[in-house]
């Protein structure tokens, strides 16, 4: 769906995927950048933060949590 350009719809799939597989990180880049575009920020900078947790030299992440900040 994301790939589509449907980032509402491809949302509560990441989310799902997260919850059921807590590590998993395509999951956790997916829910967060829907988040991201979404403008949801609060919960884009919690999902990043685990992914941080998992992935903490991810250059991707720290990007994002860039973004977030400027």
């Amino acid at each position: 769906y994301e790939g589509l350009g449907h980032a509402g719809a491809a949302m509560p799939l990441y989310q799902a995927a997260a919850a059921l597989l807590p590590r998993d990180v395509e999951a956790l880049r997916g829910v967060c950048r829907t988040a991201y575009y979404r403008g949801r920020d609060s919960e884009t900078r919690a999902y990043l933060n685990r992914l941080r947790r998992i992935i903490p030299n991810d250059p991707e992440v720290h990007r994002y949590l860039q973004r977030l900040e400027d």
